[in-house]
């Protein structure tokens, strides 16, 4: 079992359900951990597209969702997300609610062609904080983003490497 956890944010004017409006800037991140205490991997989306209508919200919103499991066996593509990187793709929770309440997210990768393949829809997922009138969704380009953790782990193995001490292939 593995779990992850999606933040969203835009300020745009769009209507909702419909792939048309104004964005003004969107993002997401989107992280996995296989237990409580290892180090997030982190993808995010960032979308600065002004009126495609790819990525809207309805004038503005802020998610963050509480971690919820994911099943491993059943979703593969965890086993290669860093294969993720560089490809189109769509996050969205739909839901309204102010505080917290609950979301269903639906997270979408396309392929060389712009065919989708959706890799995750998960309904009822609670939110931690945050605000969202109907639907939030980031069109772009996956990323990964490194941890202070990670990018502190790179140094110590690259300063190991030029002591001499040969280093350890990082998980």
């Amino acid at each position: 079992m593995m779990e992850m956890r999606v933040a969203l944010g835009g300020v745009g004017i769009g209507i909702p359900r419909m792939n048309v409006g104004i964005s003004i800037s969107h993002a997401a991140i989107i992280d996995f951990r296989s237990d409580m205490r290892s180090t997030p991997f982190r993808l995010v989306i960032a979308s600065d597209d002004s009126l495609s209508g790819f990525s809207n919200s309805f004038i503005s919103s802020h998610i963050i969702t509480e971690w919820f499991p994911v099943n491993v066996a059943k979703h593969s593509w965890l086993h290669r997300k860093n294969r993720l990187r560089g490809q189109l793709a769509d996050l969205a929770c739909y839901g309204t609610y102010v505080g917290s309440g609950f979301v269903d997210i639906n997270f979408t990768v396309y392929d060389e062609y712009g065919e989708p393949r959706t890799l995750l829809h998960t309904a009822n997922r609670a939110t931690s904080s945050g605000w969202q009138f109907d639907s939030t969704k980031v069109r772009g380009h996956l990323q990964r983003m490194f941890s202070d953790f990670d990018l502190e782990r790179n140094i110590h193995l690259r300063e190991q490497h030029n002591n001499g001490i040969p280093a350890r292939e990082a998980d």
